[in-house]
């Protein structure tokens, strides 16, 4: 069979119609599949799952197996893997990522990402659409590859073949593949999305941090501004909520305004200028406008020092 008839060849079914079709070699390496899957889903960093990726696929019947990740024309070779000789899937590893392959759009390699299917190739020492230098390389005579689709798009290609054991590549191997590739997508997917989540809870809890450190830092100690607060309110009574309209040095005219102060307490808790804009019907240009004047008026450097010495007015008003 040619690899340009197996790529016109309607897919193999997994699971016969009829009983008894199917052999116990092949519907081991099926049952075997969801057990890999499984495995698979316990790790949820990307990096370990792209390199274990082609060591499951082995455990499918599989002596070698590569994975490798498409960006436009680009075709980058993560890993390949030979489960009989790993010192040789090293040096392919090494070869490949050296000398990135282009993704021709001769090649089969771009005719999956093309079609978004998995194909089997029969002669890949001969086919001019097999990339000569992997050829070359790895005396691939015939292997599977199928694509690594989490949300639709490809974003990775997986190889596999069988070089030096029985039986030879076939349908089943390729549908086989094909099922792994599309099972992997959804646990790389999954890892993806926890791997947002964490981060986005890191990023929650340093700004948590942050925001207490300030706080702390703003209602605890005596600095030199506080004992000048400190005195203007023992002789004045409890600071307003206008905030630090009345401390000493500050000109009557540079009080804050209403809106000012809106958009104070919303820098306070920490929203962007954006945001602000938003929540108080303003244009951002305005907002930035208002951050400006609040920064001129209290004589703070930047937000956190302005956000800071009006929590150092509010505490002692309250």
């Amino acid at each position: 069979m040619n690899a340009c008839m197996t790529l016109e060849t309607a897919p193999t079914p997994l699971v016969p119609d009829a009983p008894g079709e199917i052999d116990a070699g092949r519907l081991g390496r099926l049952n075997l599949l969801w057990h890999v899957i499984a495995d698979l889903r316990e790790v949820t960093d990307i990096g370990r799952l792209i390199d274990m990726a082609p060591v499951a696929i082995c455990r499918l019947g599989f002596e070698r197996a590569m994975i490798s990740r498409v960006e436009h024309s680009a075709w980058l070779v993560q890993r390949f893997h030979n489960s009989s000789d790993p010192a040789m899937g090293e040096a392919i590893t090494k070869m490949a990522q050296e000398n990135p392959p282009a993704l021709a759009r001769n090649l089969f390699e771009a005719d999956i990402v093309r079609r978004r299917r998995a194909l089997l190739v029969g002669d890949a020492q001969n086919d001019p659409r097999v990339q000569s230098e992997l050829a070359v390389a790895t005396q691939s005579t015939s292997y599977v590859a199928a694509p690594i689709m989490p949300d639709g798009e490809v974003i990775g290609l997986l190889h596999a073949d069988r070089p030096t054991t029985e039986p030879a590549m076939d349908g089943f191997d390729r549908e086989l593949l094909a099922l792994f590739a599309a099972q992997f997508g959804q646990v790389l997917e999954r890892a993806v999305l926890i791997t947002r989540l964490d981060t986005l809870k890191s990023r929650v809890n340093e700004m948590t941090h942050g925001l207490a450190g300030l706080v702390d830092g703003c209602l605890e100690g005596t600095t030199d501004m506080e004992m000048r607060i400190e005195a203007a309110g023992a002789a004045r009574g409890a600071l307003p909520a206008t905030v630090l309209s009345q401390l000493p040095g500050h000109d009557p005219d540079d009080a804050l305004t209403r809106r000012e102060i809106d958009v104070l307490k919303l820098m306070a808790a920490g929203d962007t200028n954006a945001r602000i804009a938003s929540r108080l019907v303003i244009s951002e240009g305005t907002v930035k406008s208002h951050v400006r004047h609040i920064l001129r008026k209290l004589n703070a450097a930047n937000r956190a020092e302005a956000v800071c010495r009006w929590l150092q007015a509010e505490a002692r008003s309250a």
